[in-house]
C-alpha cells in the first residue's frame, strides 16, 4: 500500500521523522519507509590517468564502490594510506567527480550539478570538520562560524546571533565567564582546543 504524501511524516513510531522537497510532495510512498536514506553511492570508481612522462601507469583507488548513509547514522571510513578515503570524502561532498558510479543526495544526482550548485550544497547540506581547524585569522571565533551564513546571503547581524546560538549549544558544559568572551578572539588567541571547537559550531 501506499498514499499520497502532503505533509513530513510524523515520527510516531519511533522512526527518524522525514520531509519532502516541495518537487517530489504528492509522489506515493511507502507505509513504512524505515530509517531515511540521506546520501547513496552506486557503483563509484575512481581512476587517476598516467601522468604524460611518468613511468607509472593510471591508479585505480576503487571500483563499483556501494555506499548508503541514512539519517542520525554514524559511520566511519577505515583503510591504509592511499587506499582513497579522502578522495571518497570528496566524491560524496561534490568536490569531485568519478571516474563512473553517482553519488545522490535525496534525488540529486552531485555529478550533475553545475559549479554554484556543488557549492551551494557544501554550504547548506555537507560540512566537513578537518584535521586542521583552517580558521580565517583575520575574523573572530564568532564571524568565523557565522562564515556559511554569511555567503548563503543571510544578514549580519542574523547571521552572527545564530552562530552565537550555535556556539552556546556546542559549549554548554563550559563555565559561562570562561566560554561567553571567546568567541570575539581571533584565532591566535584561541586555545587549540577552541579552535577545533569552532569549526564544530558552524552551520
Amino acid at each position: 500500500m501506499s498514499k499520497e504524501i502532503q505533509e513530513p511524516l510524523d515520527d510516531s513510531n519511533g522512526a527518524a521523522s522525514r520531509s519532502l522537497d516541495d518537487d517530489f510532495r504528492g509522489q506515493p510512498f511507502p507505509e513504512s519507509l524505515g530509517p531515511r536514506v540521506v546520501l547513496r553511492a552506486e557503483g563509484l570508481t575512481k581512476v587517476y590517468p598516467a601522468v604524460s612522462g611518468s613511468t607509472q601507469g593510471e591508479v585505480e583507488l576503487f571500483r563499483g564502490l556501494d555506499l548508503v548513509v541514512h539519517a542520525g547514522e554514524m559511520m566511519a571510513i577505515v583503510g591504509e594510506s592511499g587506499a582513497g578515503k579522502s578522495t571518497l570524502l570528496h566524491l560524496l561532498a561534490a568536490l569531485d567527480k568519478p571516474s563512473a558510479g553517482e553519488v545522490y543526495c535525496g534525488e540529486a544526482r552531485l555529478s550533475r550539478l553545475t559549479s554554484k550548485q556543488a557549492s551551494d550544497f557544501r554550504n547548506r547540506d555537507v560540512g566537513y570538520v578537518w584535521q586542521f581547524h583552517y580558521l580565517l585569522p583575520e575574523f573572530t571565533a564568532l564571524e568565523n562560524i557565522a562564515m556559511p551564513l554569511l555567503a548563503r546571503g543571510i544578514g549580519r547581524t542574523a547571521a552572527l546571533e545564530r552562530a552565537g546560538a550555535t556556539w552556546t549549544l556546542f559549549d554548554s558544559a563550559e563555565s559561562e565567564a570562561i566560554s561567553s568572551s571567546l568567541p570575539m578572539n581571533r584565532r591566535a588567541d584561541l586555545s587549540s582546543r577552541y579552535r577545533r571547537r569552532t569549526p564544530c559550531s558552524s552551520e
